[in-house]
């Protein structure tokens, strides 16, 4: 991966093994789980609150508390991780950083998880793997570039309430 600036993207080798990690992950998807999950993941929990989400820190050499989970209750619907620092303030410069490191994680998962089953263009471009129970996205945010991971039905909730494939 490329480093711009002083901005970081997550190594190649651990983008590699955290996608692989995702992909072949079955899990309850519930809170009680969430700290043996982090554990696998080798994250440190930061803080969980009950029936709202938790936060971690994942070390992978980018800004603090690259890993947030929301919860509904008991159940947990995304996790999201930033694999990059946040770039800012907003620049050519930013962008360019942002725009490239989208390219190469995208170029990661593809190469391991084969052509994404979505593409979504615009100011946030996105790309998805769906797979039979969860969806692993890619998004540019703008300053940032993550990955979620959530339970295709949250995926599914989500995109009809804001239109996405429409």
């Amino acid at each position: 991966m490329k480093h711009v600036a002083t901005w970081q993207v997550i190594e190649p080798a651990t983008l590699d093994a955290l996608l692989v990690t995702l992909r072949d992950t079955r899990w309850s998807w519930t809170a009680d789980e969430v700290p043996d999950l982090a554990n696998r993941l080798g994250w440190s929990l930061v803080e969980m609150i009950e029936g709202k989400g938790a936060v971690a820190d994942a070390s992978w050499g980018v800004n603090d508390n690259q890993v947030m989970l929301s919860f509904t209750g008991d159940q947990v619907n995304d996790v999201s991780m930033r694999v990059t620092d946040t770039a800012l303030p907003e620049s050519a410069q930013s962008q360019a950083f942002t725009q490239d490191a989208f390219a190469d994680v995208t170029a990661a998962a593809t190469r391991l998880f084969g052509p994404p089953t979505h593409r979504l263009k615009g100011d946030q471009p996105e790309v998805r793997w769906r797979g039979d129970d969860t969806t692993i996205s890619i998004t540019n945010t703008g300053p940032a570039v993550t990955i979620d991971w959530a339970t295709n039905d949250y995926q599914d909730h989500w995109d009809e309430v804001l239109g996405v494939w429409e």
